[in-house]
């Protein structure tokens, strides 16, 4: 019941929709949960789903294994993982990883034969090897001599057969 002379406001309310955007290159992860909305459901997001002004999104980015993050971007700019946005335009997430590397180190004494394939290639001492790159290794003695002990990161290998072995951190 209102009296004549008197008058109300309603405002209205309404969600503006916004795109979401993940882009996650080989070995990068993105997550993206809806922490708060005025509009929808907390929770988990994917690339394109329906995301809204005012919507309170923690963003977090990680590498799988063997690779490290090296750009992770929201919008453009550099972003925090587990960092918290509130949407006010389109989000657009991007991550980038690359495989780590490391230097491999052979050791010997002169009288050893070390070699180092990896997919038919010779590597020497300072090669750069990747994470998961696959290393073929023969140990030998030169005339005369015989090999009394020989190991991959302190694993002792048997001398005189090839042994393969999964790069998962550096090699010596």
């Amino acid at each position: 019941f209102t009296y004549p002379n008197e008058s109300s406001t309603v405002t209205v309310a309404s969600a503006t929709a916004r795109s979401l955007s993940l882009s996650a290159g080989s070995g990068a992860e993105i997550s993206v949960s809806r922490q708060s909305s005025p509009w929808a459901a907390a929770g988990s997001l994917l690339s394109g789903d329906a995301i809204y002004d005012g919507d309170v999104l923690v963003i977090g980015f990680s590498a799988l294994t063997g690779y490290a993050l090296s750009t992770h971007t929201v919008n453009g700019a550099d972003f925090e993982s587990g960092g918290s946005l509130t949407v006010s335009a389109n989000v657009t997430v991007s991550a980038t990883a690359e495989l780590l590397a490391y230097t491999l180190t052979v050791a010997a004494d002169s009288h050893a034969l070390v070699t180092v394939t990896r997919g038919g290639e010779a590597l020497n001492d300072g090669a750069e090897i990747s994470y998961f790159d696959l290393l073929s290794v023969t140990v030998s003695a030169r005339a005369g001599y015989k090999v009394s002990a020989a190991d991959i990161n302190g694993t002792a290998i048997s001398p005189d057969a090839a042994v393969r072995h999964t790069v998962s951190g550096p090699v010596a």
